[in-house]
C-alpha cells in the first residue's frame, strides 16, 4: 500500500461496492489523479489498520461511497474510516475542501446512515460508479488548494456527478445557515434577471404591464411577513398522524394567507425546514420573513391540542404563545382564531378573514388532510391515493367543499401531466375535475381552491380568458397562493405574454423561494430571453433542492449547457433523460434530449432513441411531431404537431429548436390550425423586445 502524496484521494467503500469503487478509481487514475484504493478489507491486522489511519490523516480528499449496501451494514470497517474522516474535519477551516460523498445508487441522502459531517456538504451521484471526464476535472479542481472550495459550478448529470445538496460548494463543510444562503442566492439570481427586465417598460401595444419589483429582496424583510413551519407531531401514533399535524399547519398557513396586507410564505418553502437543525434567524433570512409561526399538535381521541408560538426572526425572541384545546369538528373556527390573533400581533391594522362558522365531520376532514398529503408530491402513486382519500371524504360528507376542491385539484393536475406527456389513461378526467371544482364553488363561494382547480383545468383546455378570470377569483380569495400565481404565469406564457409571466413567477419566487418547479420555469424564461448563465444557476438550484432525479430539470440543464457551448456535458444530460425512461413526469424533455444529441453530433444515438420512443408511444402521440422535427422530418411531423395540447404549444413560441422553421409557411399554417396564431405573434414581438434589453 503506497503512501499517497499531498494531493491523493482516499476512496472508502463497503466490500459489496468494490466493482463500483474500482470503476471510479480507474477513471480517476487514468485522469492522472492519485487514488488510495484498498482491496484488502478482510486482511486486517494492526499494521494494516495503522496504515489506513495514516492515509485518512494525510489524504487531500476523502471520498466515501454511499449505497444500499452501506445502508444495510450497520457494522463494518468502512464505518470506522468514515468516523475518522469526520473527526479530521473538526480541525479544519470552514473553507477547506475535504469530504466528497458519492452516492452510487438511488439511496436518498436524507435517509443515509452517515456521520453528520457528511450531510453538511454537497453530495455527488455516480450511478454504479460510472465516472466521466467532467467529474475527474472537478476532483482536480478540488485538489488544487483551499480556495477551490469556493467554486460553485456543479458537475453535470448522472455520469459526470450530480450534486444533491442545496449548498453552493462541493467538498466544503457547510454550517446550518447553508439553507439560508442557498435560498437567498435563489432569490438573488431571480432579482438580477428581473432587474434587467425593468430597465424599460413593456410595449403597451402588446397588452402587457411592467413586472413588479417584489422579487428583489429588501435589506430587511417586511414587518408584515411570516412563514408557518410544520408543527411538531406530539400524538402517540406519530406515523399515522403525521399528515394530520402537517395538514393542520398548512391550514393555519392558508388562514393567514387570507389576511390582506400580510405576506405569507407558501408550504413548499416553509415545510422544507422540517427535521433540519436551523435557527429562527437562519430560516428568516432564507425566506426573507420577519416572523415565524411554529408549534406542536397533539390529537387524543375526541380532543386536539395546538400550542402555537410567534417568533421574531431577527432576534429569535418569542413574542407570543398560546395553547388551544378544541373538538376536531371546530377545527376551522380554531384555525381562524389563531390566524386572527397572529395577525393582530404583527400589526393592529391586519384583519383576518373569518370564515362563516361551520363545523366539520372529523373523519372527512382527516381524509382531506390525508388526500392533500398524498397529492403534494405530484407522483402517479400519490395521485391515486389522494383521489381515493378525497372520494372517501365525499362519501362521508357530501357537502364538504374542501373534499370536492381537493379531488378537483388532484384530477386536473393528473390530467394535465398526462396531456403534456401525451397520455390519455383516464378519458374525461379533466372535465370531471372541472365538475368537482364547480361543485366546491357552489358549496363554498369563498374557497380559493375551487377557483384555482377550475382555472387550471380551463387553461389546459385552451380556454384562456375564462381560465384567467377564474384564477383571478382564486387570487382574490387567497392572495398568498404561490400555486395559483404559478398557474397564472403559465397562462401568460401560453398566450405569448412572457413579460407578464415573468412578473407572476417573480411573485411566486417571493412567496415560495424553495419551490423547485417554479425555479424550472424561471430558468426557462432566462433561457428563452438569452440569459443563459442565470438560467443555469436557477435550474441547478432546482436540482440541488431534490434528492431524486427529476427528468425535466436535467433535460433543461442540457439545453442551457448546449447554448453555453458545453456540448459534452449537454449530451451527458440528454443521456440521463434517455436512460431513465420510467421516471415521470417527462413533459417534452425526451424531445429536448434528442434535439441535444442531434446538435452535439450524436445523430445515430438520437435516431435510436427516437425509435425506442416511437415503439412505445401511441400513433397519435403529439410528441412524435416534436421528435420528427428535430430529426429534420418536418413534413412528416406536421399531422402530429396539430394534436399538440394547450400548454406545450408555448415551446413552439420560444424554443430555439424551432427557429429553422419559423419562416416556413407550413409553420404559420400550423399556428393557425392550433388556433394560436395571435398568441404566436405576441410571443415573438415580446421575445424580441426582451432580448434587446
Amino acid at each position: 500500500m503506497p503512501s499517497p502524496g499531498p494531493h491523493a484521494v482516499f476512496l472508502s467503500y463497503a466490500s459489496q461496492d468494490a466493482a463500483a469503487a474500482l470503476r471510479i478509481c480507474e477513471t480517476l487514475r487514468a485522469a492522472g489523479i492519485e487514488v488510495w484504493f484498498d482491496q484488502s478489507e478482510l486482511v486486517g491486522g494492526d499494521a494494516w489498520d495503522a496504515k489506513i489511519r495514516q492515509q485518512i490523516q494525510t489524504c487531500a480528499l476523502f471520498v466515501p461511497l454511499i449505497s444500499s449496501s452501506t445502508q444495510e451494514r450497520l457494522e463494518g470497517y468502512f464505518r470506522l474510516e468514515w468516523k475518522l474522516a469526520a473527526q479530521r474535519t473538526h480541525t479544519m477551516a470552514e473553507e477547506k475542501a475535504f469530504l466528497l460523498p458519492v452516492v452510487i445508487d438511488a439511496t436518498r441522502d436524507a435517509d443515509a446512515k452517515v456521520p453528520a459531517e457528511f450531510k453538511a456538504v454537497q453530495w455527488t451521484r455516480l450511478p454504479a460508479g460510472e465516472t466521466s471526464a467532467a467529474f475527474c476535472e472537478r476532483v482536480k479542481t478540488l485538489l488544487g488548494g483551499p480556495e477551490v472550495a469556493r467554486v460553485s459550478r456543479p458537475v453535470s448529470s448522472e455520469s459526470t456527478g450530480q450534486e444533491t445538496r442545496a449548498t453552493p460548494q462541493v467538498g466544503r463543510r457547510v454550517p446550518a445557515a447553508a439553507w439560508s444562503i442557498a435560498a437567498i442566492a435563489i432569490v438573488a439570481v431571480i432579482a438580477a434577471f428581473l432587474a434587467l427586465q425593468k430597465k424599460e417598460p413593456p410595449n403597451a401595444g402588446a397588452g402587457t404591464r411592467p413586472p413588479t419589483t417584489a422579487a428583489v429582496p429588501a435589506t430587511q424583510p417586511d414587518a408584515k411577513s411570516v412563514a408557518v413551519l410544520a408543527f411538531a407531531n406530539m400524538s402517540a401514533d406519530k406515523e399515522a398522524t403525521e399528515y394530520f399535524s402537517d395538514g393542520i399547519s398548512e391550514e393555519i398557513l392558508n388562514a393567514l394567507g387570507r389576511v390582506s396586507g400580510l405576506r405569507v410564505v407558501s408550504r413548499t418553502s416553509s415545510f422544507s425546514f422540517k427535521g433540519k437543525n436551523a435557527t429562527a434567524t437562519e430560516i428568516g433570512k432564507a425566506l426573507n420573513v420577519s416572523h415565524l409561526v411554529e408549534g406542536s399538535i397533539q390529537r387524543a381521541g375526541t380532543r386536539v391540542r395546538i400550542s402555537v408560538r410567534l417568533i421574531h426572526t431577527a432576534t429569535g425572541e418569542q413574542i407570543w404563545s398560546q395553547r388551544f384545546d378544541f373538538d376536531p369538528k371546530d377545527v376551522f373556527a380554531t384555525q381562524d382564531e389563531i390566524a386572527s390573533i397572529i395577525a393582530k400581533q404583527l400589526s393592529p391594522d391586519l384583519v383576518a378573514t373569518m370564515r362563516p362558522a361551520k363545523s366539520v365531520v372529523p373523519e372527512a376532514h382527516l381524509l382531506v388532510l390525508e388526500g392533500r398529503h398524498f397529492n403534494a408530491p405530484r407522483t402517479p402513486e400519490g395521485f391515486t391515493k389522494a383521489e381515493a382519500a378525497f372520494n372517501k371524504a365525499i362519501s362521508i360528507a357530501p357537502l364538504f367543499a374542501e373534499a370536492h376542491a381537493g379531488l378537483a385539484i388532484t384530477l386536473v393536475t393528473r390530467a394535465s401531466y398526462n396531456d403534456i406527456d401525451g397520455l390519455k389513461p383516464n378519458p374525461g378526467e379533466m372535465e370531471r375535475g372541472e365538475r368537482e371544482a364547480l361543485r366546491a364553488i357552489e358549496l363554498d363561494p369563498n374557497l380559493s381552491e375551487g377557483y384555482a382547480a377550475l382555472g387550471y383545468g380551463l387553461l389546459n383546455e385552451a380556454k384562456f380568458d375564462e381560465a384567467e378570470h377564474r384564477l383571478r377569483e382564486a387570487i382574490a380569495r387567497g392572495p398568498n397562493s404561490a400555486s395559483v400565481r404559478h398557474t397564472l404565469g403559465l397562462l401568460f406564457s401560453c398566450t405569448g405574454r412572457l413579460d407578464r409571466a415573468i412578473a407572476e413567477h417573480e411573485q411566486v419566487a417571493l412567496l415560495d423561494p424553495l419551490w423547485d418547479q417554479n425555479l424550472l420555469n424561471v430558468a426557462r424564461m432566462y433561457f428563452w430571453t438569452g440569459k443563459y448563465d442565470l438560467a443555469l444557476k436557477s435550474v441547478e438550484r432546482a436540482i440541488a433542492l431534490r434528492s431524486d432525479i427529476f427528468v425535466p430539470f436535467h433535460g433543461h440543464r442540457g439545453q442551457i449547457l448546449l447554448a453555453l457551448g458545453r456540448k459534452q456535458e449537454a449530451a451527458d444530460e440528454a443521456r440521463l433523460v434517455r436512460d431513465h425512461p420510467n421516471l415521470s413526469p417527462r413533459w417534452q424533455f425526451d424531445f429536448v434530449a434528442i434535439c441535444i444529441l442531434v446538435r452535439t453530433g450524436f445523430q445515430a444515438e438520437a435516431s435510436h432513441y427516437a425509435e425506442q420512443l416511437f415503439s412505445k408511444w401511441p400513433a397519435e402521440h403529439y410528441q412524435r411531431g416534436f421528435v420528427l422535427t428535430t430529426l429534420g422530418r418536418f413534413e412528416e411531423a406536421i399531422p402530429h404537431l396539430e394534436k399538440t395540447p394547450a400548454q406545450p404549444v408555448r415551446y413552439l413560441f420560444w424554443d430555439e429548436c424551432w427557429d429553422a422553421y419559423r419562416e416556413d409557411p407550413r409553420f404559420r399554417e400550423l399556428m393557425r390550425k392550433l388556433g394560436r396564431d395571435e398568441h404566436y405573434n405576441v410571443a415573438r414581438k415580446t421575445l424580441e423586445r426582451l432580448r434587446t434589453k
